[in-house]
């Protein structure tokens, strides 16, 4: 009888140096790494490329096991400093915000520059400056490091109000995430929220409503956020704004409008009718306000029809939204499939006849550009030859009669029948 090997302790013993491998070679990487920056040049070559190396390199070389002294990083700073050209005396420190130079910054911070320092010249903070550079990593180190987000600059400014002019909605949400006051009123009287509505910043809207910003207040100027969205045509930032419960019946003080009133009387048909739907209709006299607004937009038929058949396509996209979002919570409701199947056949066809129109209007544009206005006189035309001209258009224009024509001409006294006048008094 062949006894068959025994397995355990082979299973054993292979087993045991697979587990140990990770520690050992994590090990002999730690050995690496603390050899590897001894060398000072070495480290000076990492850091001149990439200085924020400095900093992370002094926190792993204590996570790591590996501290390198303290003394070696100190030593490196004047060398930092020179590569960077941040140890000149007349370096605007605000201007090395504005560039968004993260790196540069961090060092000066942490060589004891103050993240509170404001412009001699404008009162401007570097957190300010930092926004109007777009970098959400310069903006996050400076309020990390207790930068203020209310502290007011230039016009009375918070950092909030300059993002909603320049920045975008992730620059907008650290600010709200570090305690800025979203309905901060500015020198002028403008609230963050309403300069965004005003400049159509529809995603930096959105980040300040959802952290709280009131939908009505617009500051001390009598406007509010949804008002001035209409009278500029932003549709999509004004959308979010009715999104967020924004009343489109106040009235401006200094008008004396509704949003939607303003709407029409700017001219912004799209805008016009997003505010009659989400009021409900407003009643005939409302829909014919829109119609007007969007006659007045076109200046031909087909420009006209172009506009209705944009409006029905966004009226039926949204609701196809609407569907789909209820068709998340009622997959087999026969009724929503069946309205949706009407929707898609209606979309189809107002997109197919929206190709039509485009090519018409774009065909209207093309025999306007052919007729183009008859020359005006050469300016070297003897001016008998002008009162020529003047003779023959007033004989096509059936303003006076055919016998009057001969006086208007008569009464069109020039410099040369003054000198054949003076000529003839002369002769006489």
């Amino acid at each position: 009888m062949v006894t068959p090997p025994a397995m355990s302790e082979p299973a054993t013993s292979s087993t045991a140096p697979a587990a140990d491998a990770p520690a050992k070679a994590a090990k002999r990487a730690g050995i690496k790494f603390s050899e590897l920056f001894k060398d000072k040049k070495i480290v000076q070559c990492i850091t001149k490329f990439h200085p924020l190396m400095w900093l992370k390199l002094k926190m792993c070389s204590r996570i790591l096991g590996w501290r390198l002294p303290d003394d070696m990083f100190s030593s490196m700073l004047p060398y930092l400093n020179d590569q960077l050209g941040i140890g000149r005396p007349d370096l605007n420190i605000h201007e090395v915000a504005e560039v968004g130079d993260v790196d540069s910054l961090w060092l000066m911070v942490l060589q004891g520059v103050s993240v509170r320092m404001k412009c001699p010249y404008t009162q401007a903070t570097l957190l300010q400056k930092a926004v109007h550079s777009g970098n959400p990593n310069l903006v996050h180190m400076l309020l990390a490091k207790n930068a203020s987000p209310n502290v007011k600059g230039t016009y009375g400014y918070t950092a909030l109000h300059e993002c909603a002019y320049t920045a975008t909605a992730r620059v907008a949400r650290l600010l709200c995430e570090y305690k800025a006051n979203c309905d901060a009123i500015s020198k002028n009287g403008s609230t963050p929220l309403l300069v965004a509505a005003r400049e159509g910043k529809t995603e930096i809207v959105a980040e300040l409503l959802k952290h709280n910003a009131h939908p009505d207040d617009g500051g001390d100027k009598g406007w509010t956020p949804l008002f001035l969205a209409a009278s500029e045509g932003h549709v999509a930032a004004a959308e979010v704004l009715l999104a967020y419960g924004a009343n489109p019946n106040e009235v401006a003080l200094q008008e004396g409008r509704t949003p939607l009133e303003e709407a029409i009387a700017q001219n912004k048909p799209e805008m016009a009718a997003l505010l009659h739907r989400h009021m409900g209709g407003a009643g005939d006299a409302g829909m014919a306000a829109v119609e007007g607004v969007y006659a007045a937009a076109a200046t031909t038929q087909a420009q006209h029809q172009l506009l209705q058949t944009q409006h029905a396509i966004h009226e039926l996209q949204r609701q196809r939204q609407a569907l789909e979002q209820h068709f998340m919570t009622n997959p087999n409701d026969p009724a929503a499939a069946q309205m949706l199947e009407q929707n898609e056949i209606q979309l189809e066809q107002y997109l197919l006849a929206l190709t039509q129109v485009q090519a018409q209007v774009q065909a209207e544009q093309q025999v306007a550009a052919l007729q183009l206005p008859q020359e005006l006189p050469q300016e070297d035309e003897d001016e008998e030859g002008l009162i020529e001209s003047a003779t023959n258009a007033l004989k096509n224009v059936v303003l006076v009669s055919p016998n009057e024509v001969d006086d208007v001409a008569a009464d069109f006294h020039t410099p040369v029948h003054e000198k054949q006048d003076n000529m003839d008094v002369a002769a006489d």
